[in-house]
Parts: C-alpha cells; sequence; structure tokens
C-alpha cells in the first residue's frame, strides 16, 4: 500500500483480489494455467434454442463471438449465420445455417485455455485465409508435439 501511495496511485480495497487462485475479469476467468471463457456464458450458448430470426442471429454471435479469440476459424464457422444478417439477405434456415449454429456451440464447449506468453519461448504463427476470410493464432510449444494457443494482447 505504501508503494502505491508513493507512486501516487490509490486502490479501493473492496474492488481488490489478493492471493486468489483464480479472478473473473471482464468476462473471463483468469488464473496461474491462462484464460478461459466463463462456464455461466458458455453454457448460455449451449442452451440458445433454434435462431428464429435475424435478431437471434444477432444476439447469438453476439454472445459468441465476445469468445471468438477462444475459437480457430471462428469467422469461417459462423459465416453462414453471418451471411443472414446482411441487408438484402431474406430469411433461410437450411443445413448449412443449422451445421454453423451447432459447430459453433461445439467449439465454445471445446474451447481452450489461452495460454500467457513466456516471452523468452519461441512464438509460432499459424494463418490461414480465403476469399472472404483470414485467421491467425499464436502459439507456443507445451510439449514435443503439443501447440497450446496464447492470449496476446491487442495489437501483436
Amino acid at each position: 500500500m505504501e508503494t502505491l501511495g508513493s507512486a501516487g496511485l490509490k486502490i479501493k480495497l473492496s474492488k481488490c483480489n489478493f492471493l486468489k487462485p483464480n479472478v473473473r475479469f471482464l468476462g473471463h476467468l483468469v488464473d496461474g494455467s491462462g484464460i478461459k471463457a466463463l462456464l455461466d456464458k458458455v453454457t448460455a450458448m449451449v442452451n440458445f434454442l433454434t435462431l428464429k430470426s435475424k435478431d437471434d442471429v444477432r444476439s447469438f454471435l453476439g454472445l459468441t463471438g465476445f469468445y471468438k479469440s477462444f475459437v480457430q476459424n471462428y469467422a469461417a464457422i459462423a459465416s453462414p449465420l453471418t451471411m443472414l444478417l446482411k441487408k438484402d439477405v431474406a430469411w433461410h434456415w437450411g443445413p448449412s445455417e443449422q451445421k454453423s449454429f451447432s459447430d459453433l456451440k461445439k467449439a465454445m464447449t471445446e474451447a481452450p485455455v489461452l495460454a500467457f506468453p513466456g516471452y523468452t519461448q519461441t512464438f509460432y504463427l499459424c494463418t490461414d485465409a480465403s476469399v472472404w476470410n483470414w485467421e491467425r493464432c499464436y502459439s507456443k510449444r507445451m510439449r514435443k508435439t503439443k501447440c497450446t494457443p496464447l492470449c496476446m494482447p491487442v495489437g501483436h
């Protein structure tokens, strides 16, 4: 506290967490292993009923989009649903939209923990692109054969 005060900083103790194994922060659960999606948000995604209107699609994509950094190829998976939101596109719920909806729900239940970067380790940048989408993922090798995705600050 004295160190903060000497730097001209103030804290409100009622809003602070010290020596906790995990902390809920901005819609995420942060612990020593990395950053995870909140279980109650994932449950809300999985329990989402069939989408019946553009407003339902917008709501679902808003919820899943918040956690898109946890899902590899999120934009490609969500593309059929995103197309439904275009101004001149008539509502049509077909097999591709249902697959997109189901795949996003499944991906959210299998979302990895985003590990913290170790700036002394080698990073791997994986990229993929198509006519309508591009993706990138930073990862680091955790074991000889396995890489894990990293949570990276915006702008890296």
